[in-house]
């Protein structure tokens, strides 16, 4: 049996060299935990009641009417495009500009070490284009800003629970 020769770069498991998120400092955020607990609960119903709308019949491309697709009947509650664009019209427009930072970073439009330009380029955004508007306009932006949380270092324990 011949004796092993030590290799000269000791290789280590992924886990030794990359830090887990829960072993990072967080970057910290100006909104709550349940606030964002529930912006997120909000946006994946939302988007839940678009992917229950049928195909089109022929092949053109339609997107959603905002206003008329997901307006309440008579008597009805809010639809839940109402529930989250009154919930994000309570943000202020720090808080505003975080989410939306948040959501970039969540896409990959930004990576954890540029939060800073990320919240600078989504304060820029936000002086021309309304922020309610705009994430209720984004597709998976719940899967986005748990993502986003998750890079940043946020543990998010269960849906409706996010641990700051």
């Amino acid at each position: 049996m011949r004796d092993r020769q030590p290799h000269p770069f000791p290789l280590r498991p992924a886990r030794q060299i990359l830090s887990p998120a829960s072993e990072r400092p967080a970057v910290p955020l100006n909104i709550s935990g349940p606030t964002l607990a529930y912006i997120i609960a909000r946006a994946r119903e939302f988007d839940a009641a678009i992917d229950t709308h049928p195909e089109p019949a022929d092949d053109t491309l339609q997107l959603p009417d905002l206003e008329s697709d997901y307006l309440p009947a008579c008597g009805s509650e809010d639809t839940p495009y109402d529930d989250l664009h009154s919930a994000l019209s309570l943000l202020n427009t720090e808080q505003m500009a975080t989410l939306v930072a948040l959501l970039w970073v969540g896409r990959g439009d930004y990576a954890r070490n540029s939060w800073k330009e990320a919240r600078q380029a989504a304060t820029e955004i936000l002086e021309e284009r309304d922020g309610a508007d705009y994430l209720c306009g984004t597709p998976l932006a719940a899967d986005y800003l748990t993502e986003g949380l998750d890079m940043l270092g946020h543990q998010i324990d269960d849906p409706g629970r996010l641990v700051l």
